[in-house]
């Protein structure tokens, strides 16, 4: 098998569709093309197309079975819409006997399409991204290499270089997924149990990588939760610079983050949408650092550590979208190559075959872009 796939993946016939074209959709087709595949995307806007070898113009909202149907003459598909999108394009892709490694942040379970993905042959591998995504593959790891985990600790996240008032950040991706990080109730675990809390409700002082920052107990275990032997205490903790949450928490109290529908002057929006557009003019622009520890221990007290930093750009690309782009593209890369063939239905990031190969190729790309990785309590030297 692994021959067999190694000769698949040297073709310069496989074919990768990026559905998304945003800054982590770019990320992806960009490093799938660096390999010498042919990428074609999908979006709703005719935007430059540089990275890719075609554009094609649709929009997902309304589309998804063309981009359905047009995603079955390619061997795998990567999915990189925004959350409010992700789930309805991964049911029509479970339809069709399709292969599709997705990071969108959906608010529905990815897990309720398991059942309908199987029965039809598909293979859909949802939140791989960065966190979600890598970090729930390094747990799964450590649960497979150290046995039953007693807890896992995730801090993570993407702030600027050089923090500017009054938002002391700037966003990498959608802002409309970023008021959903602060809206969202975070789910958590604490002596064997599910808990949830409001995130700005739950600031924590947080040193990683020598810097004193703030952080909040943040939705983003996701499958984890139901992981089989769940730890006894586990959470991801998002990381932001001194003061960023304080502003959060007053724009929160005040019904700029909410659902609530306004009139401006006959127009309807809702609330939550008008700050996005806000955000998205006023957040100063600014190199980024990705940040990531990912921390477990097993119940015998034997420990794991990933440490993830870094501020590299090319293509005119984030550090965070690269990050994200370098799971997703490897992942794909993966998928194709046949390495996950054993296995149909909705996987989880924790749950896909060959997990050490798998997060090995990962962390070698991520290297390559300009990230600094360390690995502390497992041997992933491929």
């Amino acid at each position: 098998m692994a021959f067999r796939a190694l000769r698949l993946v040297e073709c310069v016939n496989v074919k990768f569709l990026v559905v998304g074209y945003g800054r982590v959709g770019r990320a992806v087709a960009a490093i799938l093309k660096s390999k010498g595949f042919r990428v074609e995307a999908v979006d709703r806007e005719r935007i430059c197309k540089d990275l890719i070898d075609v554009l094609h113009i649709l929009d997902a909202s309304r589309n998804l079975k063309l981009i359905a149907e047009l995603a079955e003459s390619f061997d795998c598909t990567c999915g990189c819409l925004p959350s409010k999108e992700g789930f309805k394009f991964m049911a029509s892709l479970a339809e069709k006997r399709l292969k599709l490694v997705d990071v969108s942040f959906t608010y529905e379970s990815p897990l309720k399409l398991s059942q309908l993905a199987s029965e039809r042959g598909s293979l859909i591998l949802p939140d791989c991204g960065l966190a979600p995504g890598l970090s729930n593959m390094f747990v799964g790891l450590c649960r497979k290499t150290l046995g039953p985990l007693a807890k896992v600790e995730i801090r993570v996240g993407g702030i600027p270089e050089k923090p500017e008032p009054p938002l002391y950040h700037s966003t990498s991706w959608s802002a409309e997924d970023l008021i959903e990080e602060y809206t969202r109730p975070a789910r958590y675990v604490e002596d064997g149990v599910v808990k949830s809390i409001n995130p700005l409700d739950s600031k924590l002082q947080v040193e990683v990588f020598d810097l004193r920052l703030e952080g909040f107990v943040s939705d983003g275990l996701r499958t984890l939760l139901r992981m089989e032997g769940r730890p006894r205490s586990m959470r991801e903790v998002t990381l932001r610079w001194p003061g960023h949450l304080d502003v959060m928490k007053l724009l929160l109290e005040l019904g700029f983050l909410g659902d609530e529908v306004i009139d401006v002057q006959g127009v309807e929006v809702k609330a939550k949408s008008l700050t996005a557009k806000l955000l998205e003019s006023r957040f100063k622009s600014s190199r980024d650092v990705v940040l990531m520890e990912v921390e477990a221990e097993s119940e015998k007290g034997e420990k794991a550590l990933l440490r993830l930093r870094g501020s590299t750009s090319h293509w005119g690309l984030t550090a965070m979208a690269l990050a994200t782009g370098a799971v997703c593209s490897q992942t794909a890369v993966f998928v194709a190559e046949g390495l996950a063939d054993n296995v149909t239905g909705v996987v989880p990031p924790e749950d896909i075959p060959n997990l050490e190969l798998l997060v090995a190729r990962i962390l070698k790309e991520l290297r390559s872009l300009g990230f600094e990785v360390e690995v502390f309590g497992l041997d992933l030297e491929h």
